[in-house]
């Protein structure tokens, strides 16, 4: 069966970036999913934690200290996704 890759976005503390992986893991998503990656704006956010703790690759794309346009920041987070093969988000 082919799973979905799925890229995540998270500012805070990650709880449910966290549930999603635990479905994918050994939940509903088990056998249908998998978290690629996750993306998050706050350094110092703990979801970066909880994706380290769960082997999930995590990338730091700063929102406050971002120089250039809203578009710029998006195509940062693009390039991410696509590297990763991400199908949902």
């Amino acid at each position: 069966m082919v799973k979905t890759k799925i890229g995540a976005l998270a500012s805070g503390s990650g709880s449910n970036f966290e549930e999603i992986v635990k479905a994918c893991e050994n939940g509903i998503l088990e056998n249908k999913a998998t978290i690629e990656v996750l993306i998050s704006n706050k350094n110092g956010a703990y979801c970066m934690e909880r994706a380290k703790n769960h082997n999930v690759p995590y990338v730091l794309i700063e929102s406050d200290n971002h120089q250039g346009t809203r578009e710029d920041f998006d195509q940062k987070m693009i390039e991410v996704l696509d590297k990763y093969n991400c199908e949902l988000i």
